[in-house]
């Protein structure tokens, strides 16, 4: 999906974070097939039900999530919040529609 691989890529260079990890994220929030990402699960974007199935979490706390481990790396992210901000959102508008 083009839209998933457009944000992943957006978010990946903002927060200078992982691509396939945010893919990864970002598809099964869109609930697009996608293959499994550890870092993700590590990094908080997704959790493991009751059943055992990867669910990704909702975009405000996975984003922020990765933001809060980003800062730590590479302080000069905060410079980008707003933007990322504005991904969040589309993420949330995308998910519930």
């Amino acid at each position: 999906m083009k839209v998933a691989e457009e944000l992943a890529s957006e978010l990946s260079e903002l927060l200078q974070a992982d691509y396939d990890e945010l893919l990864y994220y970002v598809n099964l929030l869109l609930k697009t097939p996608a293959i499994y990402s550890a870092d993700a699960e590590r990094d908080g974007l997704v959790i493991r039900n009751h059943s055992g199935n990867v669910v990704p979490i909702h975009p405000r706390m996975a984003i922020s999530n990765l933001y809060r481990i980003s800062l730590l790396k590479h302080p000069e992210v905060r410079n980008n919040r707003k933007r990322i901000d504005e991904i969040i959102a589309k993420l949330i508008s995308l998910s519930s529609g």
